[in-house]
């Protein structure tokens, strides 16, 4: 699975933290994609069916870079996956 969110952002305290966090193991079998989580927290948007159809990807705003981002994703085929993780911490 590839690591969408280094394509689309700009270095900055985020990516710095996301660098130093570890990714626990990704099973696709039990962890199918996530779009309709970030639809709910990019758009404040739901949808019912499995995919999120061209047209309602027409209606939503553009006017953040994660807008943006997550639109040009899924229509270029793309998927966006919850995952999880554990972050070291420095003495």
């Amino acid at each position: 699975m590839p690591n969408e969110t280094f394509e689309y952002r700009s270095p900055n305290i985020i990516v710095q933290f996301q660098r130093r966090f570890r990714l626990l193991p990704y099973d696709q079998v039990t962890s199918p994609p996530s779009d309709h989580t970030i639809l709910s927290y990019a758009f404040n948007r739901s949808n019912d069916g499995p995919v999120i159809p061209s047209e309602l990807l027409d209606e939503f705003p553009q006017d953040t870079t994660l807008q943006r981002a997550f639109v040009v994703h899924l229509r270029s085929g793309g998927h966006w996956y919850e995952r999880t993780g554990w972050f070291p911490v420095l003495l």
